[in-house]
């Protein structure tokens, strides 16, 4: 074997054992800049350069574009995103289709780091996944209990940093079962898509200790109960829970009428806050 295999293949071997350190992915460009590969080593260290930035900051959105402009130059890079679709995955697509987003977003600092699985697929093989991709967020469907179960207890779903759950149908038994995952030790960034919101399980979602190491939180839903609302779950949500210790939080109009009636009361989360979003149904701000 070459040394130039033994190099790329040692590099390859760090960012899947680190894939939250960017160390050995802009030592693996720089192998690419010896190897001619310049475009592929710009866009590695581009999107590096754009996970350090939000859209707010000088030079985002310039490298924003950079970074789609390249990957637009040069679709053979998405050849591994169809692999792992097919191979893996086994459902064309959806990589591709992750959030709706497009392939743009399927890279995570110049790898492939987002995907949308089946939820029993990943908790039988999430170790191939990730011998393979430097995976850091996935998207599951849990809107049928198998989907539900094969996750409780998934190792898998302990090595996330991101994790996106769409429950639309089945909303009271998504959101119990999100209280009672048993591995979410990285997980920093959660989002929950949710039809309608059941009040009482939202309620123990908020209160749940397991969610302290949020930075962020995304919830788009269309209504809650007919009674008592999301809004009003988040307005008596305690003043020490992971609600307010978060960095970045989008949420629909509905649940940040709870959330300014609650920071009314108490200000002291705000500081900490750097991102707030709203977004989707916007109920008493906007047109029904």
């Amino acid at each position: 074997m070459s040394t130039h295999n033994l190099t790329h293949d040692a590099l390859n071997a760090e960012i899947l054992a680190h894939p939250a350190e960017d160390t050995a992915r802009l030592a693996f460009a720089d192998l690419l800049d010896e190897q001619g590969e310049n475009a592929r080593a710009e866009f590695i260290r581009t999107q590096i350069r754009l996970a350090t930035l939000n859209e707010w900051d000088e030079g985002y959105t310039a490298t924003d574009v950079r970074c789609r402009r390249l990957l637009a130059e040069h679709p053979e890079w998405l050849d591994r995103v169809k692999v792992l679709n097919g191979d893996l995955l086994k459902s064309c697509g959806s990589l591709d289709r992750h959030i709706g987003c497009g392939p743009h977003s399927v890279f995570v600092r110049g790898f492939p780091g987002v995907v949308a699985a089946q939820a029993e697929w990943f908790a039988d093989s999430y170790s191939e996944l990730f011998s393979q991709f430097p995976i850091e967020a996935v998207g599951f469907a849990m809107d049928c209990p198998s989907r539900r179960e094969a996750l409780l207890d998934c190792p898998g779903v302990g090595r996330l940093r991101g994790l996106g759950i769409s429950m639309w149908g089945d909303e009271r038994e998504g959101w119990d079962a999100l209280v009672h995952f048993r591995h979410l030790e990285r997980l920093e960034r959660l989002e929950v898509y949710s039809e309608a919101i059941v009040t009482d399980t939202f309620q123990t979602f908020l209160e749940s200790p397991k969610f302290t190491g949020l930075e962020s939180f995304s919830l788009t839903s269309d209504c809650g109960d007919a009674g008592r609302r999301p809004a009003d779950a988040i307005r008596e949500s305690d003043r020490n829970g992971w609600l307010f210790g978060l960095r970045d939080l989008a949420l629909d109009g509905s649940e940040f009428e709870g959330l300014t009636q609650r920071l009314a009361r108490d200000s002291g989360w705000v500081p900490r806050l750097t991102r707030l979003q709203l977004r989707g149904y916007l109920g008493e701000y906007g047109p029904g």
